[in-house]
């Protein structure tokens, strides 16, 4: 079995995994484990591979995820999924447009490993829900009351969420009125009960906890560009199918804000902080580790 199959086949898995994990980096542990589970397995037994790959590749996502979900307690502030640039070649033969939006990764937080991976499978994928018992081994029945269970969890906002758009004249115009320190201009961008969101890890400066309302954003995002974003580099771009800034000092990434749009303003702030969820923008290729 060479290389170039085997990255071939965590190509493949990718969006499904990390659409249930959000993480790249885990993304990427889980898909590799699942092919050498898979290749150990005689093919000749196997009557289609590729789904047989899915099939194993989703259930050691859902493990995963539920064990993750206990480490969370222990983890600083708030805990928000890793973002993709989307925009680019970053993940180079991946399909991207599977890839789902920020604002609807964050969203399926609200939901279990399982339940996540039935939305996903049928609401992304397009799966029946045959196909989704045959998956992950529950009954069709089953499958049509997780599918409406978890529908009721996430229906107030879902629909946002799922609007792919990169809105790249706001990005503009958001980034003039930061570098002009016109936040006059800038409060007429966003709606008023905007929240901003930020996740620092603990491993950088970051607001400790949920923004509220246009103007404690505005004062927020003042304070931010006199104080840190005046010299850094700002690259308009794509983040998991939304408009999003990375700002960078020396090529570093330090930090990634996303937005999620209603009508043209900003109805919700995503600030990535924390440098172990940058890989998502850094460019870097799925490649099989060494």
């Amino acid at each position: 079995m060479t290389n170039e199959l085997i990255q071939n086949y965590q190509n493949i898995l990718f969006p499904y995994i990390y659409n249930i994990v959000g993480s790249v980096d885990d993304a990427l542990d889980v898909a590799q484990e699942s092919v050498i589970k898979f290749l150990k397995i005689d093919q000749k037994s196997i009557e289609n591979p590729r789904s047989y790959l899915i099939k194993i590749a989703i259930n050691q996502a859902i493990n995963f995820k539920s064990l993750a979900r206990h480490q969370r307690e222990k983890y600083p502030g708030t805990w928000l999924p890793e973002p993709v640039q989307t925009g680019v070649e970053t993940f180079h033969d991946v399909d991207r447009e599977k890839i789902i939006t920020y604002s609807l990764m964050v969203l399926l937080e609200k939901l279990s490993g399982r339940e996540r991976a039935v939305y996903i499978l049928k609401e992304i994928f397009h799966y029946t829900h045959e196909d989704i018992s045959q998956t992950l081994n529950i009954t069709v029945e089953n499958s049509r009351q997780i599918l409406r269970r978890s529908k009721k969890k996430i229906s107030q906002d879902v629909y946002n969420t799922q609007i792919k758009t990169s809105n790249r004249p706001f990005i503009h115009s958001f980034i003039q009125a930061l570098n002009s320190t016109n936040f006059k201009s800038l409060e007429q961008l966003l709606i008023d009960d905007i929240t901003i969101e930020t996740d620092h890890g603990g491993k950088a400066s970051a607001a400790r906890n949920t923004i509220y309302g246009s103007q404690n954003v505005i004062k927020f995002i003042k304070g931010l560009a006199l104080k840190y974003y005046k010299d850094l580099e700002a690259e308009v771009t794509e983040i998991n199918h939304a408009p999003g800034i990375i700002f960078r000092s020396r090529e570093t990434v330090q930090t990634i804000i996303q937005f999620e749009m209603v009508q043209n303003r900003v109805k919700r702030m995503f600030i990535m902080r924390n440098p172990d969820k940058f890989k998502g923008v850094e460019k870097a290729k799925i490649a099989v580790s060494s």
